[in-house]
């Protein structure tokens, strides 16, 4: 379950850094709002942020909340 102020990072692959931010808003229609720290304002359905940032089965490419 994910709380507003829970830290996520963005892992997008090996030419792309990692984004860091914060949910900032859990809407009404299941998604959620991200703040990064670079400025952007992302939104992503509830089930795309993962918790298995340190070892990912599958693709590492993907949202994660990271202060579980």
């Amino acid at each position: 379950m994910l709380n507003v102020g829970d830290s996520v990072v963005g892992v997008f692959g090996a030419m792309f850094p990692e984004e860091f931010g914060e949910v900032t808003k859990i809407n009404s229609d299941g998604t959620v709002t991200v703040f990064f720290d670079d400025g952007a304002v992302k939104t992503y359905e509830q089930d795309e942020i993962r918790t298995d940032y340190m070892s990912p089965v599958g693709s590492p490419i993907g949202i994660y909340v990271y202060n579980i």
